[in-house]
């Protein structure tokens, strides 16, 4: 993870969490997006499950039918 994306200030932050999340670190991302969210919206791309936990709104994409997308809002 670049540490110095994470300081600086931004109204909106991408991240894509395959890689680099794995066991204890999938908590201190999901503390680090929790402690600034009053600040930041976070848009996450992840199959954690952990992650998926601490969102506030998740969405998911499926592909039901070949080169068809559909977003799923989940609750």
């Amino acid at each position: 993870m670049n540490v110095n994306c994470l300081s600086v200030e931004a109204p909106f932050k991408v991240f894509e969490t395959f890689g680099f999340q794995s066991g204890r670190n999938v908590d201190k991302f999901a503390d680090y997006v929790k402690k600034y969210s009053d600040k930041t919206q976070f848009v996450i791309i992840t199959h954690r499950r952990g992650t998926m936990e601490a969102a506030e709104r998740l969405y998911g994409v499926t592909m039901p039918e070949r080169g068809i997308s559909k977003v799923l809002e989940l609750n």
